[in-house]
Order: C-alpha cells, then structure tokens, then sequence
C-alpha cells in the first residue's frame, strides 16, 4: 500500500558521507537488510565503513532515483 517499512539508513552526523551515498544501519532490528538491498541492486557493494556507536555502517552509492522516476 505504499506505506514505509523500515528505515535502512542511519544518520551519521560526523562520518564522510557524500551526495549519492548512504550509510545503512545493519544491525538490530535491520539486520540482514544491506543484502537484500544490495541483492535488489539498489545499493552498491561499501565504498567504506564509518563507526555508528558500538556498530559498524557501510556507506555504499544509492543505484536508483530516490523519487522512483
């Protein structure tokens, strides 16, 4: 129905994180979500790892149009 799921990224305030990318929260709750985006080629494989808390998040290049067009 179009209504929102989960949230795959995490806001890392302090991280190099660049226009296109994402750092995708892997851990918790959203375990096992970095293969199914990447397995549906939304996401590239990590470009690199930033340190969020006592986890790790990789940042990877964003495939699609956020907006879908």
């Amino acid at each position: 129905d179009g209504c929102p799921i989960a949230t795959a990224s995490v806001n890392l305030i302090d991280a190099d994180v660049r226009e296109g990318e994402v750092a995708i929260k892997d851990y918790s709750e959203n375990a096992g979500i970095f293969n199914v985006l990447s397995m549906a080629g939304i996401i590239s494989d990590p470009l690199r790892f930033a340190v969020c808390g006592f986890e790790i998040a990789p940042i990877c290049k964003v495939l699609v149009n956020p907006q879908g067009e």
